[in-house]
Formats: C-alpha cells, sequence, structure tokens
C-alpha cells in the first residue's frame, strides 16, 4: 500500500513539473550529487558486466568464471615495475658484455629477485584451500543428491525426475498421514 502511494505522489510530482514546463528528468537530477551519479553509474555498468544469463553450456559458466576469477586479480604494479626495472638494469649490463641482440628471457635470476612476496603466497594458498573447500562441498552435494532419491527403506520410489519430485512433494504432504498405514502393511496386519 505505502508503494502505490509513493507511486502515485511521483506521477503527481512529474505531472506538476510537466505543467511548469521544466523537464522532469532534469529536476530529478537535481536532489543527487555528481559523484552520487557516478557510483550509481559504475554500480549499474557492473551490473551489466555481471549479468548472468542462466546456464547455456559448460564453456560458458567456465568462462564466466574465469572473468570472475580475472577480476579478483589484483595485481602488485609496484613490485612489478621495481622488478621490471631491475631485470633491465641487469640486461643493459649483461648485453653489453654478451654482444648485440641480446634476449632477457635468457637470463637466469637471482632466487631473491623474482621470489614471490609473503602476501602473495598467502593469497595463492588461500585460493587453494577455498578451491580444495569448494570441491568438497560440490562433491558432498552430489552424494546427497545421489541419496536423497532413495527413502527410508532403500526403495526406489520414482521411474524419472519429474515422478522422484512429485513423490517427494506427495511425501511431504502425506506422509504424517499415511505413516500408520504403511506401517501396518509392512508389518502384515493391514485388513
Amino acid at each position: 500500500m505505502e508503494r502505490k502511494r509513493k507511486e502515485a505522489l511521483e506521477v503527481l510530482r512529474q505531472q506538476e513539473i510537466t505543467d511548469l514546463g521544466l523537464d522532469y528528468e532534469r529536476v530529478r537530477s537535481w536532489d543527487y550529487s555528481a559523484e552520487d551519479v557516478e557510483r550509481y553509474n559504475k554500480k549499474m555498468e557492473e551490473k551489466k558486466e555481471n549479468y548472468n544469463p542462466g546456464f547455456a553450456d559448460y564453456n560458458d559458466v567456465a568462462n564466466r568464471k574465469y572473468k570472475k576469477l580475472v577480476r579478483e586479480i589484483k595485481p602488485d604494479l609496484e613490485s612489478y615495475n621495481y622488478q621490471k626495472k631491475v631485470v633491465e638494469a641487469i640486461n643493459s649490463r649483461v648485453g653489453e658484455s654478451a654482444g648485440a641482440g641480446f634476449d632477457d628471457t635468457n637470463i637466469l635470476l637471482d632466487d631473491q629477485l623474482v621470489r614471490p612476496s609473503d602476501h602473495n603466497l598467502e593469497k595463492l594458498s588461500n585460493s587453494i584451500v577455498q578451491s580444495q573447500a569448494n570441491s568438497a562441498k560440490r562433491q558432498k552435494a552430489s552424494i546427497k543428491k545421489a541419496n536423497r532419491d532413495i527413502n527410508k527403506t532403500g526403495e526406489v520410489t520414482y521411474i524419472n525426475d519429474r515422478n522422484a519430485h512429485f513423490n517427494r512433494k506427495i511425501a511431504r504432504a502425506y506422509d504424517p498421514y499415511t505413516k500408520e498405514i504403511r506401517d501396518s502393511f509392512e508389518r502384515g496386519t493391514a485388513l
């Protein structure tokens, strides 16, 4: 009810503004700062980029996952630029002594020079642990899914997925009422 009232007030406000000969969108934008508009536009762009149309095929799912992981990577440009300058300095010294045509890919660097930072090692470790946890979670869900279709007596009571879904719905609705009848059938004391 409150939502409808707000919508009606907004329509009324729009009508008043257009009656005055002003542009409604322009007047409405007066309520927002430039920072608010930039934040909103950025949020809408991210929302458009992250739009998930649902399952299409496994290649599409893998591509979306890859893009998500790439977005989450935050490179350390300061460390990268430092290492790049050191390599260039070494190449210039070695290149002078080695002669023309020296390729920087042939150089072997000291372990300490190219050793990743502790923070980067920690990030890698956490990503591996998270990946293993996700894998275990998927495997557990898969086992649950395989086992949920088998009822308590170990019998399969369906002929296809749709029938299994229907049987689960029926069981939720009627099991409390039919438990006694089923138990007496199993005992053989039913009439």
